[in-house]
């Protein structure tokens, strides 16, 4: 499996790393500080036998994307197991799942995922992962303590393997 992620500036980078690692300390599940996960927001999870195809359609993006500003507005939740915050849904999010889609729909090897295709994404970003049902409950009282809707940048675009983490593709955005 594939994931094409957007990256965030480095202050926004710095203030969700924080957060994610009161997190992992407050429950006790530190599963994407051991691997070594950035802060980021996944606009597409493909799988494909290989990532040769995947590299070529977003290098080809390249230079035709632009930075932009999102708010992230809530924490949340995607069940069972994982503790969230969420962007508020803007034509910005809308025009960059559209395009990155557009860009790999018809590689013949690689399947997107039906909850990552325009119209039926939720964009998150991801403070937890694998909580047991306890520790999501104690993740989100941390997130209801420690979170504050904020304006961030998405600033990079990248390709990463996953299990374990690990980038194939990263570049700045416009």
């Amino acid at each position: 499996m594939y994931l094409i992620t957007a990256y965030f500036d480095e202050e926004s980078n710095r203030n969700l790393a924080q957060i994610m690692k009161g997190l992992a300390e407050t429950c006790g599940n530190s599963f994407l500080l051991d691997h070594q996960v950035p802060p980021h927001l996944t606009i597409c999870q493909v799988e494909a036998r290989g990532p040769e195809g995947l590299t070529l359609a977003l290098e080809n993006l390249k230079g035709k994307l632009e930075s932009g500003e999102i708010y992230l507005v809530s924490p949340g939740m995607l069940l069972p197991y994982v503790a969230c915050i969420s962007p508020l849904g803007t034509e910005y999010l809308g025009d960059l799942s559209h395009r990155v889609y557009d860009a790999i729909k018809d590689i013949r090897e690689a399947k997107v995922s039906k909850y990552y295709r325009p119209g039926s994404w939720y964009p998150h970003v991801t403070m937890g992962k694998t909580l047991t049902r306890p520790q999501l409950s104690m993740a989100m009282d941390y997130l209801a303590d420690h979170f504050t809707p904020c304006r961030v940048k998405l600033t990079k675009l990248g390709l990463a393997e996953v299990n374990p983490h690990k980038d194939l593709l990263r570049f700045h955005l416009l």
